[in-house]
């Protein structure tokens, strides 16, 4: 499975688990590795594995197979570094001290 692949997959899902869902489970995934049938995705948190894994697992599977691949499992690995990196900071707006 490619990239591309998984941005056709993540398409589909974002269909079929709506945008509030997409956004908040499905778009922050980002895929890694599908070898002998164990997709691998990265994730921010074991939290978001466990939840994506049990709430979206099975549609995820069904997608990915109907793109042509072969999956048996997922697998999350936490990323914390690699989404940290991904997110916006916050600006912070610096004022002058007030003058008594």
């Amino acid at each position: 499975m490619t990239h591309d692949k998984w941005g056709q997959v993540r398409k589909a899902l974002k269909e079929k688990v709506g945008h509030s869902n997409y956004v908040t489970w499905i778009e922050p995934l980002r895929f890694s590795d599908l070898t002998d049938g164990v997709l691998t995705l990265n994730v921010q948190s074991n939290f978001m594995g466990n939840w994506v894994d049990r709430y979206f697992g099975d549609s995820i599977i069904r997608e990915v197979e109907a793109n042509g691949s072969i999956v048996r499992r997922l697998a999350f690995v936490v990323d914390r570094v690699a989404n940290a990196a991904e997110r916006p900071c916050a600006q912070v707006e610096m004022r002058e001290p007030r003058q008594n």
